[in-house]
């Protein structure tokens, strides 16, 4: 297994991790009869999110890098072959994404919803990269 394909599983189960769990707790919101929380204050939560995502991603770098120092050069033709399709395939989830947010946007939605929406988009399509790249690198 390559350094770019373990990166990329790593992101992917970090990915999920960290944002199913705050996803989960948005459901919450959305199944209780409760009207969602303000939108500002939810910024606080997001930008933990976003810092824990950022620190974790640091940290499995470093630690492959130190323990496989060789295998993290720069990518091959194969490696950026496979990530210009993965970006291009997941360009689809983050327009159908954007198409749903606009949707919800002109159906007058709380804007905590649409913020949710959006974030959500961005995770599923960067979600759907990495799926995307797991699976070229296994198939072809």
């Amino acid at each position: 297994m390559s350094f770019h394909e373990k990166t990329n599983l790593a992101m992917l189960v970090i990915l999920a991790i960290v944002f199913g769990g705050y996803f989960y707790t948005v459901a919450g919101h959305l199944i209780s009869d409760a009207p969602p929380p303000a939108l500002d204050a939810v910024w606080g939560s997001l930008l933990r999110m976003v810092l824990l995502l950022v620190a974790l991603m640091v940290a499995f770098h470093i630690t492959a890098t130190v323990f496989a120092p060789k295998d993290s050069e720069q990518p091959d033709e194969r490696d950026r072959s496979i990530e210009i399709r993965a970006e291009a395939r997941s360009g689809v989830v983050l327009g159908i994404g954007i198409v749903w947010a606009l949707i919800l946007l002109f159906a007058d939605i709380e804007p905590y919803w649409i913020a949710h929406a959006l974030m959500f988009t961005l995770v599923a399509s960067e979600i759907a990269k990495s799926v995307m790249r797991a699976i070229a690198y296994r198939v072809g």
